[in-house]
């Protein structure tokens, strides 16, 4: 057979490319137990890619782009890995394989034209090219793969798609790349792809006993995004990896761009969020709902990996956090990644709201509380506390009282802090911001706010904790007039573990306003408050509104559905609507949570 043929193949690509090849792995990573990974061994490179010279078979077709599906390889040994396809949503005008002109010295791109093998699912196991107009004489030729090879530059996208469980598109759109050298063996090009880009697939899962609420919430609950970052840049189109024959240059890492690669798994039309991936009840499960990644090989330092999970039917969401000291990612390889999801539940806390100075809670056995949540709360019910009840509000007069504590004995506040004190805890007390996840009442929040305990401060400042209830910092008691007071905490992650202990925590759970639970205002902010044991006394013995406003603390929650969740404090005694007595606040936990 002559040696002038057109290029024409007949695909059965190996590791990332592989149409129906597969990416080996490295031993798996679980950032929680790092150690208890090694269940499944390194895969194998895969079979030769071989190239039919069969030039009828150019009837243009569609697919090009690959598509990878996370599970397992071997039935056997239960072996897993990427398996790849082509991907029929490729755009036909973007080339996939370049091969090395010798008489131009150019790469000359050239398209998926037919596709010849499916398989069951409908999935492209084998397709063949056509270089169109050029003859193939020389014994080798270089054959490269990826997005942008004339430039010998490799580009990983900083954000990526993948909205259905266990299969991804797209990837040599956002990085997939390599190289080969074809060989004539008579009958047609035989080469194996050597691929340069890496792979993780992330695999998250409800952690946690099965009995343990947190773990019933998070299995109903979707997987949103992936984020990892890490010390180095990971990724943008305006920074670029250099790419050559040998793959890519991890000596010449890009000084610019995205220190942060991230996976979509859902889809946000303004503010609608379409979430196929659901949170699996264990670590085998989680196999078939893998999101992979294409990034760069190389080291990575404080490497983070954030788990954006979305609760649908509160419309709320949560960031769980793992860190890896040290990945290496080698070219070719995929390297799976199994995350326990866990976190605390305080469905204790339900219910535990009242009016200010009120005997009872807001609802209790006779007037239950609904648990029928919806979007950013539960909706209103009637029944609510009225006039003449335990759960009612108390009409006392603050200004005719001695002294900053003001709920009657024996009331639901009546332990809680003066403003004078929680005046210390929001300007002594370094508030600081936590957006640790948490369940409550079958669904997920997150959030919470530290300040130094009372005893800690007090140290500080030379002064008694009875004091610090009296009077503020220098000696006044601002518990007689209006008091106004706000922060920005600073983060929780910024406190070292040895001092730690010195803080303790509130959660915000909301606050009850006319029968309705209101968790999250909406999807910008949310509120939550507690009651002082201060009312306001501004106008005077006997003036109405001594009778009906009281001092508050309120937590402020900033974009609660972004990576950039904050919070603000606030402190007031005035009469305003939210020092309304008929509010359904928090009852002040007191300093039970701490650091453990």
């Amino acid at each position: 057979m002559g040696k002038s043929k057109y290029l024409t193949v007949l695909a059965s690509f190996v590791l990332a490319l592989g149409l129906y090849g597969c990416s080996g792995e490295n031993s798996p990573v679980d950032p929680v137990n790092p150690d208890n990974g090694g269940t499944e061994k390194p895969e194998a490179k895969g079979k030769q890619f071989r190239g039919f010279i069969d030039s009828t078979a150019m009837r243009e077709s569609n697919g090009s782009r690959t598509l990878g599906v996370y599970g397992e390889l071997d039935p056997l040994t239960h072996k897993t890995g990427i398996r790849f396809y082509w991907d029929e949503e490729e755009d036909k005008d973007s080339p996939t394989l370049y091969l090395w002109d010798t008489k131009t010295n150019n790469w000359r791109s050239f398209y998926t034209r037919d596709v010849l093998t499916r398989d069951a699912q409908n999935r492209i196991t084998s397709a063949s090219w056509s270089l169109g107009g050029l003859a193939l004489d020389q014994e080798t030729y270089k054959i490269r793969y990826g997005n942008y090879v004339s430039g010998n530059q490799a580009y990983f996208y900083s954000d990526q798609e993948q909205l259905v469980p266990g299969q991804a598109n797209k990837l040599r759109a956002y990085g997939d790349c390599g190289t080969a050298i074809a060989e004539d063996n008579g009958l047609y090009y035989d080469f194996t792809l050597k691929h340069s880009a890496s792979f993780i697939t992330f695999m998250p899962y409800a952690g946690g006993a099965v009995t343990d609420e947190s773990h019933k919430v998070l299995v109903n609950c979707k997987l949103w995004r992936i984020r990892i970052s890490s010390d180095q840049f990971m990724g943008n189109t305006s920074q670029y990896f250099k790419f050559n024959d040998n793959g890519i240059d991890q000596s010449q890492w890009p000084t610019g761009g995205q220190k942060y690669i991230q996976v979509q798994c859902a889809k946000d039309n303004s503010g609608t969020i379409t979430a196929n991936y659901g949170i699996p009840s264990s670590k085998n499960a989680a196999k078939t709902n893998g999101a992979i990644m294409v990034l760069a090989p190389g080291t990575y330092t404080n490497v983070k990996i954030e788990y954006t999970v979305y609760d649908p039917v509160v419309q709320s969401s949560a960031i769980f956090t793992k860190s890896i000291p040290t990945l290496t990612l080698n070219p070719g390889k995929n390297l799976p990644i199994y995350s326990a999801l866990t976190c605390k539940d305080y469905s204790s806390q339900f219910g535990l709201y009242h009016m200010w100075g009120a005997q009872d809670n807001y609802w209790n056995s006779t007037f239950p509380a609904s648990h029928n949540w919806g979007p950013l709360g539960v909706p209103a019910q009637i029944n609510y506390p009225s006039t003449g009840q335990l759960r009612y509000f108390s009409n006392v007069d603050a200004a005719a009282l001695a002294g900053p504590k003001d709920a009657p004995a024996g009331s639901k506040d009546a332990d809680a802090p003066t403003i004078n004190l929680l005046h210390w805890y929001v300007t002594k007390g370094d508030p600081r911001w936590d957006p640790e996840p948490f369940t409550y009442d079958g669904h997920l929040f997150t959030g919470r706010i530290w300040f130094l305990k009372a005893s800690v401060i007090a140290d500080n400042y030379g002064v008694s904790v009875p004091d610090m209830s009296q009077k503020i910092q220098g000696g006044n008691d601002v518990s007689a007039g209006y008091t106004s007071e706000s922060r920005t905490p600073s983060d929780w992650s910024d406190v070292p573990e040895a001092q730690r202990g010195n803080y303790f925590y509130v959660v915000p759970l909301g606050y009850y306003e006319n029968g309705q639970l209101k968790m999250l205002q909406s999807t910008s902010y949310g509120y939550s408050y507690f009651w002082s044991s201060t009312g306001y006394a501004g106008y005077g013995v006997g003036h109405a509104n001594s009778k009906i406003y009281a001092a508050y603390l309120r937590i402020q929650l900033s974009n609660p559905y972004t990576n950039n969740s904050s919070a603000g404090i606030h402190i007031e005694n005035d009469y305003d609507s939210e020092n309304y007595r008929t509010k359904g606040y928090q009852t002040w936990p007191g300093e039970q949570f701490t650091y453990n």
